[in-house]
Formats: C-alpha cells, sequence, structure tokens
C-alpha cells in the first residue's frame, strides 16, 4: 500500500503535523530508509523542501483516497503508508499530534521494534497494519511466552473472541487487537457495512483489528487451530528471535 499526494504549498503546512512527521522521520532513521535508496526520484527527505502533502507515503485531506471517510482540512494527514520502507527504531510519541489520521501503514519494518506509543488521540483511525515489524502491544507481558495477560495502550481494545492467526505458517486462533477508533465510528453498522468503510483499502478481518502475527500481542491467548494438533509450545532464542510450534 504506496499511496502519494502530489501539490500544495510549504507555508500552508500546520506546524504541529510537520512536526510529528520530523520526529517520526528522525526517530526511526530516516536518512537511512530503504526507499530513498532504492526510489531516488521520491526524494531524499522529509526534513526540507516541498509541503509535507508531497512526501513519499503522506496522504493529506486534498487527496484522501478513502470515499466513504470524508475529511475536512486539505492539509490535515490522513494516510501514512510506509511499508516496507526500512523504518529502524521505536515510534516515537509525536506521532499521537496527526489527529486526523485515519490509515497507519508500518508493515514490513523489521528494525521497527518496542511497544506503541500512547496514540488514544487518533480518534479516527481506522485502519492499522504492524505486521513483519518488531512491535509489541503487550508491553505488560514482555517477559512471558505466551503471556498470560495483556494490557494494551488505550486506543487498542482486545478481542472477545479468537480468530485465526498465523506466525511462521503455523495456523493459530487467537484473540486480535481493535481499533477503539474503529469501534466507535463503526457502531450501529453491520459487519458489511463496516468492512467497507476502509474502501479502497481491503478491510481486515475482522474489520477493525490490527494487521499483524501473533507475536504482536505475545501469543495471548492463542491456541493451536482446531486442525492442527498439540499444544501450542513458544520460546524466545538467545537472539531474541521467537520459536513456535504445535506440539503433541
Amino acid at each position: 500500500l504506496l499511496l502519494l499526494a502530489p501539490g500544495g504549498h510549504t507555508q500552508t503546512d500546520d506546524p504541529v503535523q510537520r512536526s510529528a512527521l520530523v520526529a517520526l522521520y528522525k526517530a526511526t532513521g530516516g536518512s537511512n530508509w530503504d526507499v530513498f535508496q532504492e526510489q531516488p526520484s521520491v526524494g531524499t527527505d522529509w526534513e526540507t523542501g516541498s509541503t509535507y502533502c508531497d512526501w513519499v507515503g503522506v496522504v493529506c485531506c486534498s487527496n484522501n483516497p478513502l470515499v466513504r471517510v470524508p475529511c475536512d482540512n486539505a492539509r490535515d494527514v490522513v494516510v501514512l503508508s510506509l511499508e516496507n520502507f526500512g523504518l529502524q527504531g521505536t515510534l516515537p510519541s509525536d506521532l499521537a499530534a496527526l489527529t486526523s489520521l485515519r490509515v497507519l501503514n508500518l508493515g514490513g519494518n523489521p528494525g521497527l521494534e518496542g511497544g506503541l506509543p500512547d496514540l488514544q488521540q487518533l480518534q479516527r483511525l481506522l485502519w492499522m497494519d504492524v505486521q513483519g515489524t518488531g512491535l509489541v502491544a503487550c508491553t505488560n507481558a514482555l517477559q512471558q511466552l505466551p503471556a498470560n495477560d495483556c494490557t494494551p495502550p488505550g486506543f487498542l481494545v482486545v478481542s472477545k473472541d479468537a480468530v485465526p492467526v498465523s506466525f511462521q505458517s503455523i495456523p493459530l486462533r487467537c484473540p486480535v487487537l481493535l481499533l477503539q477508533s474503529f469501534i466507535d465510528y463503526s457502531q450501529g453498522l453491520s459487519e458489511r457495512a463496516a468492512a467497507s468503510i476502509t474502501q479502497p483499502i481491503p478491510a481486515p478481518s475482522p474489520p477493525g483489528s490490527v494487521i499483524a502475527t501473533a507475536d504482536f500481542t505475545r501469543f495471548f491467548g492463542c491456541k493451536c487451530d482446531t486442525d492442527s494438533r498439540g499444544t501450542l509450545r513458544v520460546e524466545a532464542t538467545e537472539d531474541g528471535d521467537i520459536l513456535a510450534e504445535c506440539a503433541g
């Protein structure tokens, strides 16, 4: 998911949102992002030059792709699509200043690690992908595998039901984390209607869930899928890698 937005003038940028984007750039090694090495034509960094609405991976309201979710201010950032950019480090709390953000795609950045900042201010966030990162939501259970409990940040809610989740090609059933902002936005809608909110971006299953693998929640509540025999065993190696198996 890589969405680009053309046009604009730097002087009309919102300084708070620009500062938040620069903070993200600096905290995650922006000058070394893979996207700048592999696609030189997209620019060299996020810090100088044009409006942030021109920066690769940033989409503003003036080019809002979500046909069913309107926005107001042309310079509000509504999409951050940083999949496979090569982010390294941890997410800064400044990210919470992007209060009009609807879509946050951080997938495919294994160098992105640690817990999630408090993003409760992102009350319009409807779609989030952290698959293929080292981010962990249940930081209260970092020393447990699998976790006995999961206390995610306030903008996320643990689902009541377990759903199919994979890890290293092992079929599991686990509770997933849901965006509280999506729950609020879709209140009263049928599941089919809720699944269409973020069109043309496909909704995850269930709609509003964070796209992630089981290590995002430290395997909290996970069990081997009914088609697999055995009990889930999970351990961390000395190198920090996670190994999982359904053993008899």
